[in-house]
């Protein structure tokens, strides 16, 4: 109920002197009082100026003040794309949506060469001793466990960018491993596919328009789990191929994955079914 409709019920009220009538004016009075307390703090807040005094009246001049103010706050026209400028409301909407649709796009920049010339930092040499140093670690662990100070190493759980190594020491000891796929499932089913797509030719792209011309929108339908994917869906390691390191390691790496007892995937069946499940 506004203020208005309270006040003047409240004068009815007050107008009558039987009992009940005057205890419901005194209910009516105190909410009509809390509306008015309620009307002067929202003038205040909006008209964000210092007031003379505290509890000010509800005057003309910070009604004029908040009035100003939101004419001034108000957005009148936006500049488009392409330099011109909207001044309607359904075109501003419009510019302000493509905007943030497009916020977030694939950027149009091509670094695929300079990814070309990065050499790789991680050497065969390198893989075998990050395998020497880990099965060294679990030789002690176990050790360990003779003694009684903790117990022997029963399963692995291990990052699945790191699986050829790990699968290769967990091996050595008979022990069971786990990798853990820490993207998505659809991403991991997209890296197992990278060869493949070399396979037919899809990849490398050819010339330099590729990510204006429309191919990203190209739909393939082979990969289980990911009905009519898009190029551009796919993980964009495929734009550096057949040279580039991540596009190499990354595909390795998923495949090597398949050699495990078990994959983790870091999602939620509700939002990935399909890719889990069919890609099996």
């Amino acid at each position: 109920m506004g203020g208005s409709a309270v006040g003047e019920e409240c004068s009815a009220y007050g107008a009558q002197d039987d009992e009940d009538s005057y205890s419901r004016f005194q209910e009516l009075r105190a909410s009509y009082n809390e509306i008015q307390e309620q009307e002067l703090v929202k003038w205040k807040q909006r008209a964000k100026c210092f007031w003379l005094q505290n509890g000010d009246v509800n005057s003309r001049y910070f009604h004029r003040q908040a009035s100003t103010r939101r004419r001034s706050n108000r957005i009148s026209e936006l500049e488009k794309g392409d330099g011109n400028m909207v001044n309607d409301e359904a075109g501003m909407r419009k510019v302000v949506a493509d905007y943030f649709e497009k916020l977030y796009e694939p950027s149009t920049g091509d670094n695929t060469e300079v990814l070309r010339c990065v050499s790789r930092v991680v050497s065969e040499e390198d893989n075998a001793a990050l395998t020497r140093n880990f099965t060294e670690l679990l030789v002690k662990l176990n050790c360990s466990s003779i003694d009684h100070e903790i117990p022997p190493v029963s399963c692995i759980i291990s990052d699945g960018v790191l699986s050829s190594w790990i699968i290769k020491a967990a091996a050595e000891f008979g022990i069971p491993e786990i990798q853990f796929w820490t993207a998505s499932a659809c991403s991991f089913m997209g890296y197992l596919h990278f060869t493949e797509l070399l396979n037919r030719g899809i990849i490398p792209f050819q010339g330099n328009d590729y990510m204006n011309d429309g191919t990203l929108d190209t739909q393939i339908d082979w990969i289980p789990g990911l009905p009519n994917i898009r190029l551009k869906d796919i993980p964009s390691f495929i734009r550096e191929a057949p040279d580039g390191i991540m596009f190499d390691v990354l595909g390795t790496e998923a495949n090597s994955c398949l050699k495990s007892s078990a994959i983790i995937f870091n999602t939620f069946n509700e939002f990935e079914e399909q890719a889990p499940t069919n890609g099996e």
